[in-house]
């Protein structure tokens, strides 16, 4: 699991840019799906790459999703309209999205054991 800085997801392969790439793009979707996932079963994360997201508020990884949904969009792809709502439904993490807020986006993440992944603040 890991999230990606948000200005490398415009940068981010997906089967649709290029014939027999991995599909990072939507990968990244289903790793937010996988630790939303995670903290309705367990009421946490429970993994090393990603346990940063236990210590934030889920607008921000909502937030974050948006981003994503948004990438995919631009690129042709079909998203869930009810996941996409459910993120909307939150208004700090729509606003994170659209820069009404002052928030910073934080990185973090384990790539060749340097942080670098991304975390909205």
């Amino acid at each position: 699991m890991r999230l990606w800085h948000q200005e490398l997801i415009p940068y981010l392969p997906s089967v649709k840019d290029y014939k027999g790439c991995s599909n990072q793009l939507g990968g990244q979707h289903t790793e937010i799906r996988m630790i939303f996932g995670s903290i309705n079963r367990h009421g946490k994360v429970n993994h090393s790459v990603v346990n940063y997201v236990n210590d934030y508020p889920l607008s921000y990884l909502r937030g974050y999703g948006l981003l994503i949904i948004d990438e995919m969009k631009k690129r042709g792809f079909q998203t869930s309209e009810s996941i996409e709502q459910e993120y909307k439904n939150d208004p700090y993490a729509w606003e994170l999205l659209t820069g009404l807020s002052k928030a910073r986006l934080y990185t973090r993440n384990m790539t060749a054991s340097i942080c670098r992944s991304v975390w909205i603040i």
